[in-house]
């Protein structure tokens, strides 16, 4: 009996991978999968597919871009812009789902001293370096100044410099020193 009902339930929708997660109800319209909203569709502007070239685009300053999209499968991509610029020049049409989009970026921003230092602590594979996976580790030393965060630990027992936009959590900057701490003989 509940397969049946679960089969009743399913008619109508049919699930695409194209856009996201998104189903198509019955009369042909998209929804988001997980908010159950019209997707809104928009212009925006993608690298070339006229050639025989493959472009990839990615936005290397946001590194919990990925977390964030999949918890947001119907957001604006990276790989398209909504105006031309650069690469993105050739036009399309996208759909998304406002909600989507909104949530994503709420996931991205670094509101507080807490999510700062979140940031940071589960950040370690992203820092370009291979030959440490230790986390940083604290004292925290943190501070805001024009919607930037600067947070100051130990990587290594070396200090950690990092600094990240509040808005959206771009990383803007890292550094560490690659000095030994100095040693009393």
């Amino acid at each position: 009996m509940r397969a049946i009902l679960l089969a009743l339930l399913l008619v109508g929708y049919r699930a695409t991978l194209l856009n996201g997660a998104a189903i198509s109800l019955a009369a042909g319209q998209p929804v988001c999968a997980k908010h159950r909203i019209p997707l809104a569709a928009i212009r925006a502007y993608r690298a070339p597919t006229h050639s025989n070239r493959i472009y990839l685009v990615h936005d290397a300053d946001h590194p919990y871009y990925s977390r964030a999209q999949e918890q947001c499968p119907n957001h604006i991509p990276q790989s398209v812009s909504l105006r031309p610029a650069g690469l993105l020049r050739e036009a399309t049409t996208l759909q998304y789902c406002p909600t989507c989009e909104k949530e994503f970026w709420e996931l991205l921003s670094v509101p507080d001293e807490k999510s700062a230092i979140k940031y940071v602590t589960e950040f370690p594979g992203k820092l370009g370096r291979r030959d440490t996976m230790q986390a940083p580790k604290g004292p925290f030393h943190v501070s805001l100044r024009n919607g930037v965060w600067v947070v100051r630990c130990l990587l290594d027992g070396k200090p950690l410099t990092m600094k990240m936009r509040k808005k959206d959590g771009a990383l803007l900057d890292t550094s560490w020193s690659n000095h030994q701490p100095n040693k009393s003989p």
